[in-house]
């Protein structure tokens, strides 16, 4: 549940206008801030391995597939 209440809270947080010439890149600023912020509050590495696939995977325009239940759940 932490996992995916971060997920939650952090996954727009390196968010781009869909104008923006690198909008497509928000996801993975997203991911790596969220990482940063998860680090800091002491999630473990397997937590944040599943935090940044759960951030990277929340967008369907990107066709990306989930490789952890939170992934799949966000």
């Amino acid at each position: 549940m932490d996992v995916l209440a971060a997920a939650a809270y952090l996954h727009d947080i390196a968010n781009l206008p869909k104008n923006h010439p690198h909008s497509h890149l928000s996801s993975e600023r997203s991911a790596e801030q969220a990482e940063e912020i998860a680090r800091e509050l002491g999630f473990s590495p397997d937590a944040i391995v599943r935090l940044k696939d759960a951030v990277l995977c929340h967008s369907y325009s990107r066709g990306l597939t989930p490789t952890t239940l939170e992934g799949r759940i966000f």
